[in-house]
């Protein structure tokens, strides 16, 4: 209850001991509402009134309760409150005057100031074209930007992804650019950061755009630099995930001897997400000892491979004796760390017979072939001396020359 006041002259004026916003700032551009508090302290606790003047928010003079109203918590604490928010473009701190009087007519003024926030530039109509693909693709990004100060630029910030900004170019009124997915992005989906500025030099970051964008109803509550804010989407792409890249080695051309030997498949395979599993379906050059139709490719020094973690796979390939000549098929398939499978790539082998040979002059090896082109020549030239031979033989004593004729 109020103390009993006996007369005019034992009351004493209100005083405002502090005016504040209830959530500490408020943003301009109709882009939130406030709780205004004004402390009154009077020692009779018999406040009748007290005001405040919104002119420097585009407002009117408005009268704040201590009821339970607009905002109002608790009932007779003396702390005055209304709803205010701030429709146009004014930003940083703001001075706004209080007026109280209690039942008696003592009237009292003060002021006090509260924070304004640029909120920056608001993204909406947005568009991403593709918004699926894999690594490496090239998407197309289109979106409208408005900001009661202006807007001077418009970024995707693709720099957490590994890749870099990109500058949107302004035409017709829409922020447009094309990108390329970076390739250390990870599969599914991805949000995306962008970036602006406006006229003040405000930068405001954000995920989200606006799916409403500008609604007269709302501007005509808000103020018209109100963008809606109901409906609000993250900036998403879907990355597809592709399996490993495997370089084919091309058409492989082996020898076969007579003994049973080992001859090593290296197969470069990479992914960025890194290889789970690399594997090849030998065919007719499975090892013996193994049941399973896919041998493991390695990449860690062992089983034949020669240096570790390089990118190329080895498997080692057994050539036996039995194997027949011609054309044989090799498939070698990899997944990533995701799981994800190449489609399977196909590596000929050319198995031939092995050339016999033997050592030549200084070292050098003589093959079959040069062998045989030594017996022709040879040959030829035993075929060459005899008949040199037969034609120089004298004549007989009949006077018949070598060949029988007179």
């Amino acid at each position: 209850l109020s103390p009993a006041v006996i007369t005019a002259e034992n009351n004493t004026a209100p005083v405002l001991e502090e005016l504040y916003l209830e959530e500490g700032v408020i943003y301009g551009e109709g882009g939130s509402t406030g709780t205004l508090v004004a402390y009154v302290s009077d020692d009779e606790m018999n406040v009748d009134s007290v005001t405040v003047d919104l002119s420097p928010l585009g407002g009117d003079i408005v009268t704040m309760n201590d009821r339970g109203l607009d905002g109002d918590t608790t009932i007779g604490d003396q702390r005055f409150t209304t709803n205010i928010l701030v429709p146009g473009l004014e930003v940083g701190n703001v001075t706004l005057n209080v007026t109280a009087s209690d039942t008696w007519g003592l009237v009292t003024t003060g002021s006090g100031a509260i924070e304004i926030i640029n909120q920056g530039p608001r993204l909406f109509a947005l568009e991403i074209l593709p918004e699926v693909g894999p690594r490496g693709t090239t998407m197309i990004v289109n979106t409208k930007a408005y900001d009661g100060h202006g807007v001077e630029t418009v970024t995707l910030d693709l720099r957490e992804y590994g890749g870099e900004q990109i500058e949107l170019i302004l035409t017709n009124d829409v922020w447009i650019a094309s990108f390329e997915v970076p390739e250390s992005m990870m599969p599914g989906e991805q949000i995306l950061t962008f970036s602006s500025t406006d006229g003040l030099g405000e930068t405001e970051f954000t995920t989200m755009w606006h799916v409403e964008g500008v609604d007269p109803s709302l501007q005509a509550i808000y103020g018209p630099h109100h963008i809606s804010d109901s409906v609000l989407e993250e900036i998403s792409i879907n990355i597809l995930n592709t399996g490993p890249e495997i370089v084919s080695p091309g058409v492989l051309s082996i020898e076969k001897s007579s003994d049973n030997s080992v001859y090593l498949l290296e197969v470069a395979i990479s992914d960025y997400d890194g290889i789970s599993l690399a594997q090849a379906n030998l065919g007719v050059f499975r090892p013996f000892t193994s049941q399973a139709t896919w041998q493991r490719m390695y990449d860690d020094g062992t089983n034949g491979d020669v240096v570790a973690n390089d990118g190329i796979y080895t498997v080692e390939m057994q050539i036996r004796n039995s194997i027949p000549l011609g054309t044989h098929e090799i498939l070698i398939q990899a997944s990533d760390a995701y799981g994800k499978v190449s489609p399977t790539t196909s590596v000929a082998v050319q198995l031939s017979e092995e050339q016999t040979t033997l050592p030549g002059v200084s070292g050098n090896i003589i093959t079959d072939g040069m062998i045989l082109g030594i017996l022709i020549i040879f040959g030829i030239g035993v075929v060459v001396v005899a008949f040199i031979s037969i034609r120089n033989r004298p004549e007989n004593e009949q006077g018949e020359d070598r060949f029988g004729f007179n």
